[in-house]
């Protein structure tokens, strides 16, 4: 390897049955899955966000119930439940405003994954 690259991560890009090969489906851009800085935090096109997920034990239109309950933070943030084996994930975007402490945002994410987590496995 070159001395001026290093390898940080690996994304799975693809996967095999035998010897069947096909690329993954994605279904979100990459902009905003990705984490750089540290867990957490993305630089998406709109800014510095905060993504975060969480596995539950509810299926998605549960999940979609109990987020019209919520009273989040703020109105920009984007929740993308889905489908998984087993019930359902969240996937929660949230935008941070300049000159706001993306740590914060996160605990917020967290707290909020963690709440809704808790009225759904309960």
């Amino acid at each position: 390897m070159d001395a001026e690259w290093g390898s940080v991560c690996s994304f799975l890009v693809a996967y095999t049955i035998g010897t069947d090969f096909r690329p993954t489906s994605r279904r979100y851009p990459a902009a905003d899955i990705a984490c750089f800085d540290r867990y957490g935090r993305a630089r998406t096109p709109s800014g510095l966000g905060v993504v975060d997920e969480i596995d539950l034990k509810a299926k998605p239109d549960a999940v979609r119930a109990a987020i019209e309950l919520l009273d989040p933070p703020s109105d920009r943030w984007r929740f993308d439940p889905e489908q998984v084996p087993g019930g359902g994930r969240l996937r929660l975007h949230a935008p941070v405003d300049p000159g706001s402490d993306p740590s914060t945002t996160l605990v917020d994410v967290r707290r909020t994954l963690e709440t809704l987590a808790h009225q759904l496995n309960s």
